[in-house]
């Protein structure tokens, strides 16, 4: 109840439901772990030439990601890419979630709508529509020419896909702050901009981190665009292009190098899912929620 302290009765397992429970858990959490531990020691061992097991420990994978040209280069693109795709993504996506949740204007639904369906749009629905639009005669020799710069597109692609993650953060980062603040604000004289920046923004910080947090770590680990998109120059391809040309190669010898950048790739998600997980923890308790 509000304003009141309840405290919830807990019904604890005995030991035979926690026996029922675990024996279903564990070989469960095994089978799911298969392939991210079949990629650690792909990276860290000799198993793509050993065998059918690995027979020793290499750090040489992992030191071929800042050693190899091509590899360093695909890391570079994939940060140039998802940095500039976050920026957009921060303004847009702020903008839209505070649209939405403030004002009371015909039209809001749809916009919340925009914003968030491209999540259950396929990465390959929208790689496939840029490239049909900008293969067209009318692109050729501007910067979106997808034949000679595809890594402008990825950039927007990035910005569609992954817009939704920051959209919903902010949007429930406004849900936790009263309107009433920006009110007394805007009563005292303020300008809305200078309550946006000033009161609204600093409010709903850790949630624009948070989103953006997320939102830059999947666009990295993008793939459908990526592959698509990034075929027509594949110096400008970005980490998972890379990593699809590497196995459909079929080199055994450099297999251990997308294990590698996968590696990294889990470890990037690992932390930023651990950062945006306790910055939001930290806004809600300050909200004393």
């Amino acid at each position: 109840s509000k304003g009141g302290r309840w405290s919830p009765r807990v019904k604890k397992l005995s030991w035979k439901g926690l026996i029922l429970v675990y024996t279903f858990l564990i070989p469960v959490i095994i089978i799911a772990s298969f392939p991210q531990v079949g990629v650690v020691l792909l990276a860290v061992t000799d198993w793509a030439t050993s065998g059918a097991f690995p027979s020793t420990t290499t750090m040489k994978n992992l030191a071929a990601l800042i050693e190899e040209p091509d590899i360093v280069r695909a890391i570079g693109n994939s940060l140039t890419y998802s940095a500039a795709a976050v920026f957009v993504i921060i303004l847009v996506g702020t903008s839209a979630a505070y649209v939405v949740a403030r004002k009371r204007i015909p039209g809001m639904d749809i916009l919340d709508i925009i914003v968030t369906i491209p999540i259950a749009v396929p990465g390959i629905i929208v790689a496939v529509g840029y490239f049909i639009l900008f293969s067209q005669g009318v692109f050729s020799g501007t910067p979106f020419d997808i034949f000679e710069n595809p890594g402008l597109l990825l950039i927007f692609s990035y910005t569609v896909r992954r817009l939704p993650f920051t959209a919903r953060a902010v949007f429930a980062g406004l849900q936790q702050t009263h309107v009433s603040l920006e009110e007394a604000s805007l009563s005292l004289g303020a300008s809305r901009v200078q309550t946006f920046i000033r009161i609204v923004i600093p409010l709903i910080a850790a949630n624009i981190i948070g989103g953006g947090i997320l939102s830059f770590v999947y666009c990295m680990s993008e793939v459908s665009t990526s592959i698509t998109l990034a075929s027509f120059r594949p110096e400008q391809g970005p980490i998972t292009h890379y990593m699809s040309s590497i196995i459909g190669g079929g080199k055994v010898g450099v297999i251990s190098y997308a294990a590698s950048l996968g590696v990294l790739l889990m470890t990037a998600q690992i932390i930023s899912m651990a950062v945006s997980n306790w910055i939001l923890k930290q806004r809600v308790a300050f909200l004393g929620v």
